[in-house]
């Protein structure tokens, strides 16, 4: 199995179209993450970033895409599927597949004050399966399957969703607390197995704490739909577990049940070279 560690380039300003000037160090960026001493294999790009020019020129350099989406709202959500559908769709199909590995969806901040998660994903979840049915071969290169040893559906994988800390009980964002966050998130799974997930660093560590704290109460079955539904790790600021003397980290558990499943490829992304490379010591040592 190999480690896809994708150089975060997304812009923020994922409503607003690039300008052509304003694209051309954004493909230096591109051809930065193809030379040798490149510690990434991708490159995150949000949609606003995506165009035929650059899908075309990630082809041709070998670089992956990896297409973080933070809407504004759901029905933003909705759009910014639509736009980069509408984007792919003047790319061949066996391009975007080979370029294209994952799509990452942020939960918008003010559905989180407004709305709770379960609402929210089941507005999203039937658009972005309805985005896998028109571009198949995202996700595919992968290789993820089911029980019974098949390719996962093309609604389930290509799409992944960043979820927000919330309270069980409340509807509310969390500081800190990794139960009630762990709980929250294994309840989505169950209302909706589809769903996709991707981790960031604060989220990880809160998760990894709680699982620790309950490794008495919870067994591998427990902690199995939650294992095998994360798809993606953002690793801004990510410090080596072993620092702290944990043997087997979250990530460590991720890893070693996609390798066991025979697992194309992992992803997780960050900014800095210097973590790149230490997520790429770091997954090497643990999987062997």
């Amino acid at each position: 199995m190999k480690l896809a560690v994708f150089r975060a380039l997304a812009s923020k300003a994922n409503r607003l179209s690039e300008s052509s000037a304003s694209a051309i160090p954004l493909l230096q960026r591109i051809q930065d993450c193809a030379s040798e001493s490149s510690c990434f294999q991708g490159v995150e790009l949000s949609s606003s970033q995506i165009s035929k020019t650059v899908i075309d020129q990630c082809s041709s350099l070998n670089v992956q895409v990896l297409c973080k989406l933070t809407p504004n709202d759901t029905d933003d959500a909705f759009r910014q599927l639509d736009d980069l559908s509408l984007k792919l769709s003047k790319v061949e199909e066996k391009i975007v597949g080979d370029v294209v590995r994952l799509v990452v969806v942020e939960e918008p901040l003010v559905d989180v004050v407004s709305t709770t998660t379960l609402d929210y994903l089941s507005d999203v979840l039937p658009v972005a399966a309805q985005f896998m049915e028109t571009h198949p071969t995202i996700g595919k290169l992968k290789g993820e399957r089911n029980a019974h040893g098949n390719p996962l559906d093309n609604h389930v994988l290509g799409v992944c969703h960043r979820l927000h800390q919330r309270s069980v009980s409340q509807n509310e964002l969390l500081c800190s607390n990794g139960s009630e966050t762990l709980q929250h998130i294994m309840d989505i799974l169950d209302v909706f197995p589809p769903t996709r997930l991707s981790l960031d660093t604060y989220i990880s560590s809160i998760l990894e704490t709680a699982v620790h704290g309950k490794k008495e109460e919870m067994n591998a079955w427990d902690l199995e739909p939650l294992i095998q539904g994360i798809d993606h790790f953002e690793c801004e600021g990510w410090m080596n577990p072993r620092d702290n003397d944990r043997q087997d980290s979250f990530h460590e558990q991720v890893w070693n049940w996609q390798k066991e499943v025979k697992v194309n490829e992992t992803y997780a992304s960050c900014s800095a070279a210097a973590t790149a490379e230490l997520l790429r010591d770091y997954f090497h040592s643990s999987i062997g």
